[in-house]
């Protein structure tokens, strides 16, 4: 999945970068407190050193009822365009594919414009 914005500038571009960077580093803390049948553990994998810069995050859900989810999502910038790249599956943190989605998401932002 891909989310692609472009916004009035490149300073409100930065601005809604930070701000779903700070969403997606509270996601794990909400799920737990909205669903009390879900544990949440939300992780940072870094920066990709790409146009304005792009984040990297992981999730991992796991229900009372034994489901377990993992998913990955990079925030990426150029200028004024802002994108969210975003994989999941069933599984771990073990089981995400952390390097290919980390080139995936390179060049999803090295082809914004």
């Amino acid at each position: 999945m891909q989310v692609t914005v472009v916004t009035g500038s490149p300073a409100k571009g930065k601005a809604l970068a930070d701000r779903l960077n700070k969403e997606i580093r509270g996601c794990a803390a909400r799920l737990e407190r909205l669903y009390p049948e879900i544990e949440a553990e939300g992780r940072f994998f870094g920066t990709l050193p790409v146009e304005e810069g792009a984040t990297v995050h992981g999730l991992h859900t796991e229900t009372s009822y034994g489901a377990t989810d993992v998913n990955l999502l990079s925030v990426g910038r150029d200028g004024r365009t802002v994108t969210v790249v975003g994989w999941g599956q069933m599984g771990d943190f073990d089981d995400a594919p952390l390097a290919a989605f980390k080139k995936t998401a390179k060049k999803a932002v090295t082809r914004l414009y």
